[in-house]
């Protein structure tokens, strides 16, 4: 718990008892220092020029739950820190005019965007981390006070930024916003413990970029160093007892209290998936709500918002349904949108409060409400192993007679059928099927990674061709013959690695049935049927071959194990 008053100073450790928050954020030595402020919601620091690069070094985050339905802050903040995430709302008003990005918060949020969806390390660095406040109530000399008291909870990195409509609670005035999705960062290392001199570096005029990481944690120089691939292992996860969210009760029924409820974890999203209730009604069709869903997490893995309207959801929905549902079923995408929310898994909003009619299309034409994944459900798909096998599962249990490859691709998943992932791909022979079975002729391109052929020629030389799965050596007319497997491939999506740790040496058979996971290899070294799980035999591993576990536990959980 921290003391925050406007007009404290900035050398005095305490306040009133409690530790003194200019006095903490302001570099020793140097009491002349701009202080960093907590007066709004959300507080941009002066940007600063080094090297002829300006940064703005800092975002400051602070959530009021005593302002929550207030006039200055009609929306609702959701911060959910056992799992790393925070649902945050900008500060456009509802007698704010122009769009959302005309207030100096919004626009500091959307400059910061720009930079933490950056593609390279050095755009990445400038990125202003967001520190994460929340305002407390005390009780002082038998008073109880609101205002004056913040604790913190963390460093974040912006992941998804979308606009909503909301609606103020007074007036009943419709207004833009920014709903923001922000990751809150591992600190574990450093004890929950954030080294301000980080910031402080970050505000010195006199340091290069580079050299103000030197006390940045170490979850940050991370994702600086490897982006968004990296968020599924940095974002925070502790046990509940370990974390008060302090930030406010949940009103009734909202989507924080049920997420709150249910805890929705990786076992019981499987679980949901697995029992994903489809039945045939009036021809609707039961391909429809996996389908639906396959959409839903291929707009997620491109970063795309997790909520979206009626309107938009239909114009992209009916053509999928049409081309991948059965052929004698109506294309009635209200449907899905509507009858998926009885689960865990998704949700129906309108302008923020539940939709309480049912799935009729005339209603929804004028309402548009919104619907999407749930924020747990999404955050547990942010696990490339958890999205894998889900989509896997969606595919092999609800969609066994659909063209997988062809559907991967329209829904943006292309990859996910195989641990090689896309690697290497032609548009033209997964798409262009013309008539009478005859192979349309167009100029399509396709794209091949370039693989390390030592690294592959290393571990089969290893091996003497040798498969590790079942011993065979294949003689050729040239010599042995056989084929290095990567564990964790190295196309989208699953970025796995060109190195000896991330390959096996199969022969032909046993590469097929790994790369389709049909087989996978157990924490003891066994490999095993996925259907059954009956034994094949152990792995043969040679002694100065060091397999990654981490991969073959990938692999592992892709094939339904290991949940």
């Amino acid at each position: 718990m921290l003391r925050y008053a406007q007009g404290a100073s900035q050398t005095d450790p305490e306040l009133d008892g409690y530790p003194n928050y200019h006095f903490l954020t302001t570099p020793t030595g140097n009491a002349d220092q701009r202080k960093l402020m907590l007066e709004k919601g959300i507080n941009a620091a002066a940007t600063v020029v080094a090297g002829g690069q300006a940064r703005r070094p800092v975002i400051g985050i602070r959530s009021s739950p005593w302002k929550a339905g207030h006039e200055t802050n009609p929306w609702h903040d959701e911060f959910n820190l056992e799992r790393g995430h925070v649902r945050y709302y900008g500060d456009h008003k509802s007698t704010t005019g122009g769009m959302p990005g005309a207030t100096v918060g919004n626009r500091a949020l959307l400059e910061a965007w720009v930079m933490h969806q950056a593609t390279t390390v050095e755009e990445r660095r400038l990125a202003p981390p967001l520190l994460l406040y929340c305002s407390e109530t005390v009780n002082r000399g038998g008073e109880t006070v609101v205002k004056g008291h913040i604790s913190f909870c963390g460093v974040a990195v912006i992941e998804r930024l979308e606009q909503v409509t909301q609606e103020d609670a007074k007036t009943g005035v419709k207004f833009p916003n920014l709903a923001l999705d922000l990751v809150v960062l591992d600190l574990a290392d450093t004890g929950d413990a954030l080294d301000m001199r980080w910031i402080d570096d970050r505000r010195d005029a006199s340091l290069q970029i580079e050299l103000t990481e030197r006390h940045a944690p170490t979850a940050w120089k991370t994702w600086v160093r490897e982006g968004r691939g990296a968020i599924p292992r940095l974002r925070r996860h502790v046990a509940p007892s370990e974390v008060g969210i302090g930030v406010r009760e949940p009103s009734m029924g909202s989507l924080l209290e049920r997420t709150l409820q249910e805890r929705l974890n990786p076992a019981g999203l499987f679980d949901a998936i697995e029992r994903l209730h489809v039945q045939e009604t009036a021809g609707n069709s039961t391909s429809y709500q996996p389908l639906t869903l396959l959409w839903a997490i291929g707009r997620l893995a491109a970063a795309q918002p997790r909520m979206v309207g009626w309107r938009d959801f239909q114009a992209a929905v009916a053509p999928l349904l049409r081309e991948h549902g059965k052929p004698e079923s109506q294309v009635s995408p209200q449907h899905p949108f509507w009858n998926l929310r009885s689960g865990t898994l998704w949700e129906v909003a309108e302008m923020g409060a539940p939709v309480a009619d049912p799935a009729q299309a005339a209603r929804l034409d004028r309402v548009n409400p919104v619907a999407g994944l749930t924020v747990q459900t999404a955050m547990l798909l942010e696990d490339p192993s958890v999205r894998g096998r889900v989509v896997r599962t969606l595919l092999t249990r609800h969609l066994p007679d659909v063209n997988h490859a062809r559907l991967l691709v329209d829904v943006g998943l292309e990859g996910y059928d195989s641990a090689a992932g896309a690697s290497s791909f032609d548009l033209q022979a997964t798409l262009a099927e013309g008539s009478a079975g005859v192979t349309a002729r167009r100029a399509v391109t396709t794209y091949q990674l370039i693989r390390d052929s030592q690294v592959a020629k290393d571990v089969k030389k290893l091996y003497d061709h040798h498969c590790q799965v079942c011993g065979l050596r294949l003689q050729t007319g040239r010599g042995g013959y056989s084929e290095a497997a990567h564990i964790r491939g190295l196309g989208a999506p699953h970025h796995g690695p060109d190195h000896v740790s991330n390959l096996l040496c199969l022969c032909p058979n046993h590469h097929v049935l790994f790369d389709t996971f049909t087989i996978y290899i157990d924490r003891d070294g066994m490999v095993r049927a996925a259907a059954d799980q009956s034994e094949i035999g152990r792995l043969r591993d040679h002694p100065s071959h060091e397999i990654s576990l981490e991969h073959i536990s990938y692999h592992r959980q892709l094939c339904g194990h290991d949940a």
